[in-house]
């Protein structure tokens, strides 16, 4: 796994498993986050996160939508186009359904998960030549997507943790999530008042931390929605950033 792998690792992992940044009580309507990513200074990918809440059906649906792309320069390297989808129950954030869909070097890879109506998580891993299929049967154990608006509902106090238990369709983890005095921080999308939370991620099949991942920081807004606002996260060599450039709500796009 090179530089540029566990660069983009460390944004999925902040984007789609552990980061704050969806919104489980946002008004009727859609959302939009747009993120710039950069290794080392070095302009590498760009993400757009939308969330959509479909309150007049039964039961009534939030939507999440998550792409990220490696820029032409990265491409050259190692190049990745993905997109998750997911449908959550908008009253108990229970799962429905969620999809990750990916071109790594061109090559695809696909990674689903469905509940039934007694909560149990079916898994499925395919790519070419091989598929694996996972069930978890455990009421206490998540999606990546329905993960996200558990964490969006409630931040820690300070110097607490909350911890959470995510079933990715292809593995398990448990995420503790840290919180630490709130920082002033400037991205191109603003100045924020910021939390800053340490994630701590244990792939519960192995007997310590998921070694991918390391330093993983993420800042989010003091004031609800608490919106992802900055991620970091050191590499193999040098580190990641990944930080808010701009944002709309129902179509009115908010930018310096």
């Amino acid at each position: 796994m090179n530089a540029i792998e566990h660069l983009v690792i460390g944004l999925l992992t902040a984007l789609l498993a552990v980061s704050p940044s969806a919104a489980a009580n946002l008004a009727v309507g859609d959302e939009s986050y747009r993120y710039r990513v950069t290794w080392n200074g070095i302009p590498a990918a760009q993400a757009t996160v939308r969330f959509t809440e479909h309150l007049a059906q039964e039961p009534s649906i939030t939507w999440v939508w998550v792409e990220l792309r490696t820029n032409r320069f990265v491409d050259l390297f190692w190049s990745l186009r993905a997109q998750s989808w997911a449908d959550i129950d908008a009253g108990t954030l229970r799962p429905r359904h969620f999809t990750f869909d990916r071109r790594i070097n061109g090559k695809p890879e696909l990674t689903q998960v469905e509940a039934d109506s007694e909560g149990l998580l079916t898994g499925r891993y395919a790519r070419p030549w091989r598929y694996r299929l996972i069930e978890v049967n455990d009421a206490s154990v998540l999606d990546p997507m329905a993960a996200i608006l558990r964490v969006r509902q409630a931040l820690p106090a300070v110097g607490a943790s909350h911890t959470y238990n995510v079933f990715t369709g292809e593995a398990r983890y448990r995420i503790e999530m840290r919180r630490y005095a709130s920082e002033t921080i400037n991205v191109p999308a603003g100045r924020f008042s910021a939390a800053r939370i340490e994630p701590v991620i244990w792939r519960v099949d192995q007997a310590g931390p998921d070694t991918r991942v390391r330093h993983l920081t993420l800042w989010v807004t003091d004031t609800p929605p608490h919106t992802l606002v900055r991620v970091r996260s050191e590499v193999f060599i040098g580190a990641l950033y990944g930080e808010l450039t701009a944002w709309s709500h129902g179509g009115a796009l908010s930018q310096p």
